[in-house]
């Protein structure tokens, strides 16, 4: 098994008591089996509790809730199971979060989620260059797909490429994205048509290097805000900030808003390429994936705007609390990818667009 890993991943360290938000308070945990098992044995009134707060829903058992947080959370929002029992009795779940997992036949990706406020500052404060470490192990395959060996090797080295794009500091940011987007059309459009897909590959290297024009900015906001009001959030007041931030494009450039962290936006792009990318191998949604890791940069650059302050724990707390909303939601992250397959964020519009919003 090839296992890889950006180089932050192993710094990562839960802050317990000191973190400033609670990661599975508004999130319906689902347990699995030996966790279950567990939870079910332990006794006197600490085991009562927790058999107290499971839920058995559609053949599944999950932590009910209370007031839109986990019964099973103290009033400072720590967990009742790890201050008593400790970490190893946690379920798979919540002792696997902030990390993420991708696994195609022999590769496994190993990552950390924005959502999580010490992920958020690993992830985001970041100076180096995005680089990945693989390592061989001796574990042995679990995950068997029956997927296109050109659309997997494609997508790797379209991944290579968009990462490349996305460190290339001799270009401003907005234009990175602009030639990430040119480079991946041509192969969403081969998506389907094994054999053309390595053509298509060439065709968006050439793209990505050729001038771009500029667009205009005004319809790409008003389906961003259409969209935004049709998302479910955890928090409402959330959702209302993100919609109230997309009425207008924010002015002026990229690193005024943000000026005490100057890779923010480089750092973001190359999270989002490098979790998402691989996934694209199993709906072949490549332009939607691509629009989606530019797009995130995109709300964050609104929301800064609408907050008037780019201090370093404004940045974070708004990207960590945009990407619980947005990134573990299935609801949410459908209902985008959808919708970005319309015409208002056809490949020449926003390539225009983020061409414009270079600087």
């Amino acid at each position: 098994m090839l296992v890889t890993k950006p180089a932050y991943f192993d710094r990562f360290a839960c802050l317990a008591g000191d973190c400033p938000d609670t990661c599975c308070g508004a999130w319906q945990v689902i347990i699995d089996e030996k966790s279950l098992a567990l939870y079910r044995s332990v006794g006197g009134g600490l085991g009562e509790k927790i058999r107290g707060a499971l839920l058995a829903e559609a053949g599944e058992t999950r932590f009910a809730m209370e007031r839109g947080r986990c019964r099973l959370l103290t009033p400072e929002g720590l967990c009742t199971i790890q201050k008593e029992l400790g970490e190893q009795a946690l379920c798979r779940s919540c002792a696997f979060y902030p990390r993420f997992l991708t696994e195609i036949g022999a590769r496994r990706e190993l990552g950390l989620s924005l959502s999580c406020p010490e992920a958020a500052r690993l992830i985001l404060t970041a100076q180096e260059r995005f680089s990945l470490s693989s390592e061989q192990t001796d574990e042995p395959i679990t995950a068997i797909h029956e997927l296109s060996p050109e659309l997997l090797l494609t997508l790797r080295a379209l991944r290579c490429h968009a990462l490349d794009l996305a460190r290339d500091r001799t270009l401003p940011f907005g234009e990175r994205c602009a030639r990430i987007l040119a480079l991946c059309a041509p192969v969403d459009r081969a998506r389907r048509t094994d054999g053309a897909l390595a053509a298509a590959l060439e065709t968006g290297l050439a793209q990505s290097r050729a001038p771009l024009s500029r667009g205009e900015c005004a319809k790409l906001f008003e389906a961003l805000h259409a969209a935004a009001g049709e998302l479910e959030f955890l928090q409402p007041e959330r959702k209302a900030r993100l919609s109230a931030s997309l009425d207008d494009c924010a002015p002026g450039g990229w690193t005024q808003y943000c000026p005490s962290l100057p890779q923010l936006w480089e750092q973001l792009l190359c999270y989002g390429i490098y979790k998402y990318f691989p996934r694209a191998a199993f709906d072949r949604s490549i332009w939607p994936t691509c629009v989606f890791c530019v797009t995130l940069p995109l709300l964050l650059r609104q929301l800064l705007h609408t907050a008037g302050t780019g201090d370093r724990e404004t940045v974070l707390r708004l990207a960590w609390t945009l990407s619980r909303e947005l990134e573990h939601s299935e609801d949410n992250m459908r209902f985008l990818f959808r919708r970005f397959r319309g015409k208002a964020f056809r490949p020449e519009r926003l390539i225009g667009v983020f061409y414009a919003l270079r600087e």
